[in-house]
Order: C-alpha cells, then structure tokens, then sequence
C-alpha cells in the first residue's frame, strides 16, 4: 500500500453517549476537508488493509428517518427503513441497482 493513499478507519458507538472515532492518515484528512469544503458528494478513500470505499456526505434534512448509528444490534432508536439512505446515497455516487428476477 502506498503511503500517500488517503486512510480513513470510521468506528461507530457501540451504544448512546460513546464516542464515535474517525482515525486518518494526513492523506484522509485531506480527503476528509475535500468533502466537506468542496462541493464533492463522496471521496474514494481506504482501509489499512487495501480495501477502497467511497465515503459520502449526505446533507438531509431527513435525519430523523435515519437508522440510529450504534453498533450493538439490540439497540434501536427511530426508525429501521435504511432504504431511502441506501438510494441517497446510490444516487450520490451514480450507481444504478441491480434488476434480479
């Protein structure tokens, strides 16, 4: 792995009032300030193990539709539909679903 690829590991609460922890490279805080100063939808970052992803911004006034951000599955405040998230966020990144039959 390049040393100057943008690394961004996200580590969500595992139950309300825990901290949630972004850990970057400078690379990654550099995409990180890209996709909140820029008018960017998404940055394509990656894990330190290789494995690339693309890290979205949703700016919504929905937020109260959003699934709760804990990790602990037994744990659920508002709302459980990710479906419309999930097309948001499709549609940010312009990739079209897949049809099976």
């Amino acid at each position: 792995m390049k040393a100057d690829w943008p690394i961004i590991h996200l580590y969500g609460p595992y139950s309300p009032h825990e901290e949630q922890i972004i850990a970057c490279n400078e690379a990654g805080l550099t995409a990180l300030k890209k996709l909140v100063n820029e008018d960017d939808d998404y940055v394509e970052v990656f894990t330190d193990d290789g494995e690339g992803y693309s890290l979205c911004l949703l700016v919504t006034q929905e937020t109260q539709r959003c699934p709760s951000p804990y990790t602990d599955d037994k744990i659920q405040y508002g709302p459980s539909d990710w479906t419309w998230l999930i097309e948001k966020i499709r549609g940010l990144l312009g990739i079209t679903p897949k049809i099976t039959p």
